[in-house]
């Protein structure tokens, strides 16, 4: 009886999967954003491991160093990641999953343009 019109229901109205078929498509859209997301963090921690020689070199700085700042901000990734959990579920995921993004994109441009361990720490 799918598709069929309800007696109780208003004109227009049929019961069906119809219903069900949008928050069940929202969900999956939702997934795949966060294992995207989960995707390019990873990539970034990696891609910085590989890059660790060049980052030495172009800095003039010791690789513990380095090293050791790589593991801090993986650290803080998972940290803040945590929290965003905490402060999505308070305020709205999407908004604040949208300042996140921004604030990660401004902390990879300031990343990118520096010149020195210090600008890199600041």
């Amino acid at each position: 009886m799918s598709g069929a019109t309800d007696p109780t229901r208003s004109s227009g109205e049929t019961t069906g999967e119809t219903a069900t078929a949008m928050p069940a498509a929202s969900s999956w859209l939702a997934l795949i954003v966060v294992v995207l997301t989960q995707i390019q963090a990873s990539f970034a921690v990696n891609a910085l491991t590989v890059s660790m020689a060049g980052i030495t070199t172009d800095l003039d700085t010791p690789a513990t160093s380095v090293g050791t700042a790589i593991t801090a901000g993986t650290f803080a990734m998972a940290a803040f990641i945590l929290l965003g959990a905490k402060v999505g579920s308070r305020f709205g995921t999407r908004g604040v999953f949208q300042i996140a993004v921004a604030i990660h994109g401004l902390a990879m441009l300031g990343v990118a343009l520096s010149v020195s361990p210090t600008m890199l720490a600041r």
